[in-house]
């Protein structure tokens, strides 16, 4: 008996071990979201009020990607009318960090007031919406041009599992699903002749003139060496396309409450001829202040969202280039070079040799919140992925759409933001006295004309891959536009305003046995509409 128990215990060890080995079988949903952005927990939250079984899935730490992230200071655009729907709730929760309903939408808050507001919204429908972090996907199995299942792996111990969905939503910054599911897409900038864009490839303008140098600085030292963080200019034309990024950074949540303080520490590594470029503009600054380098947003509970300002901040200029096409093994060491960069900025800022004193001391006040990102030391969990992969399907938003083809028969919400695209290089360039100065290539944010402030609308038509190649994936947030035309959807509240038209398209989709290509467009409207969403600016 006991040789025979001993038998068994082994045999089921060894079955235990294959299971581990091939990974554990198929969990099936009716929708499965993957990535745990904004846009995707607003897809499963919509789905699951329209009584569907939904996983969100990703890689990340926490729900909500930047909006829980450290994006406190949300952009808005010109008027907060023109936000509706869930992404409208979700303002309404962020108030007080209770995520109880208000009857104003608050667009500025801590990151704990975010978290809130998603657990609000997810608490009533636990029975129908499953969560799963920390998983990446890996593969994408398919039936002709239906996904069948995916798998994803847990990033920490490599364990995969089978996920299968009805339908599928890719809701990631980076449209991880999307590539594996062989959709066509693309990276970078395209020149400006391929959509007639005149913002688009590179440019020499400075349309946002205080992320540029203000007067000239050498990009080489006494030696005539290019300095760090500065690239030899390549020469391309403008208007050239190329498979650039712009900068990615984090969004920082500092206090000057000294009872809810972490102190800033010296990061391993630390190198201060990194930063040598910063400190020769701050020796030719006549007025040094702080917030002449970081944008302080200020927050509720004297909290602050920091953003990069100025020509050499948090923006990590030139290092994002290999991020969106990268494994997420890759991308984790590109994250952590950011965090490297960022924190040893802060130092520098505090401690530089060639800081004024006037900026150490405005830095002697800040401190982590102690209360935020507890997990991380106060530093925050997620990246600002601002651009990686686009789609590209049969249609393309474009700069086009944002200024004078704005109306939509297929609108699914509104924008209202103005082309937005941060710098994408940091280049040596010949001056007219014959030396040799940096300057900072890509930012186009300071666009304005006649047409920025009236809103657009976002066609149905940005979520939806080409038919052959899925017909139960929609695309939430690497949506299909070109680079200019992605510069105004990239928006929290745009991409929340998506994942709700995601949600409800797949739905009705699965409930009418139809392809999301071939969905009925005017149900998809009058249900958004139900759901107070805003598909015009006369709905507003």
């Amino acid at each position: 008996l006991v040789l025979a128990t001993m038998a068994f215990v082994q045999q089921v060890w060894l079955w235990y071990l294959l299971y581990l080995s091939l990974g554990a079988v198929a969990s099936a949903y009716d929708i499965v979201v993957y990535g745990t952005s904004a846009s995707g927990v607003a897809a499963a939250i919509v789905a699951a009020r329209m009584n569907q079984s939904v996983l969100i899935v990703g890689p990340e730490l926490q729900l909500g990607g930047m909006v829980s992230g450290g994006l406190g200071a949300t952009d808005r655009g010109f008027n907060t009318s023109y936000i509706g729907g869930l992404s409208r709730e979700f303002f309404k929760r962020a108030c007080d960090g209770t995520g109880k309903l208000s009857s104003n939408p608050c667009f500025e808050f801590p990151p704990s007031y975010a978290s809130a507001a998603f657990d609000a919204m997810i608490e009533p429908l636990s029975d129908r919406i499953s969560v799963m972090l920390n998983a990446t996907v890996m593969a994408v199995s398919r039936s002709g041009n239906r996904i069948s299942t995916i798998t994803v792996a847990n990033v920490y111990t490599n364990q995969t599992t089978s996920l299968q969905g009805m339908g599928y939503i890719d809701s990631s910054y980076e449209g991880d699903l999307m590539a594996l599911a062989g959709i066509p897409f693309t990276i970078g900038r395209e020149a400006s002749s391929v959509y007639n864009e005149s913002l688009a490839g590179r440019i020499a303008t400075d349309l946002w003139p205080n992320s540029n140098f203000k007067w000239p600085v050498s990009a080489l030292d006494i030696n005539g060496t290019l300095r760090p963080e500065v690239v030899w200019d390549s020469g391309e034309p403008l208007g050239a396309g190329d498979a650039k990024v712009q900068a990615y950074n984090f969004r920082l949540c500092w206090t000057q409450n000294t009872n809810n303080q972490r102190p800033f520490v010296q990061p391993r590594g630390y190198n201060e001829s990194e930063f040598a470029l910063l400190g020769r503009y701050l020796e030719l600054d006549p007025k040094p202040v702080l917030s002449e380098y970081v944008i302080i947003n200020k927050l509720p509970k004297d909290k602050t969202d920091i953003n990069n300002n100025g020509p050499f901040s948090t923006d990590y200029i030139g290092k994002s280039w290999a991020y969106p096409n990268a494994s997420y093994w890759q991308r984790a060491r590109i994250v952590q070079d950011h965090q490297r960069y960022t924190e040893s900025l802060i130092w520098y800022l505090s401690h530089g040799s060639k800081v004024p004193g006037s900026i150490k001391a405005q830095m002697a006040t800040w401190g982590w919140c102690a209360d935020e990102f507890v997990a991380t030391q106060g530093f925050p969990p997620q990246i600002y992925v601002r651009e990686a992969r686009r789609m590209r399907s049969e249609f393309v938003f474009t700069q086009h759409d944002r200024l004078t083809q704005r109306n939509k028969t297929d609108s699914i919400g509104l924008g209202d933001y103005n082309m937005d695209a941060h710098h994408v290089e940091r280049i040596a360039v010949n001056h007219s006295d014959g030396s040799v100065i940096a300057r900072n290539e890509g930012c186009i944010s300071g666009y304005r004309d006649d047409n920025i402030k009236f809103p657009f609308e976002i066609p149905y038509r940005v979520l939806v891959p080409p038919a052959s190649r899925a017909s139960n994936l929609l695309v939430s947030a690497a949506v299909s536009a070109s680079h200019i035309g992605y510069s105004c959807l990239r928006l929290e509240a745009q991409y929340m305003i998506m994942g709700q038209a995601a949600a409800v398209a797949t739905v009705h989709a699965l409930q009418s046995n139809r392809t999301v290509q071939d969905i009925d467009i005017a149900q998809l409207q009058a249900t958004l509409k139900e759901q107070n969403s805003i598909l015009s600016p006369q709905d507003a």
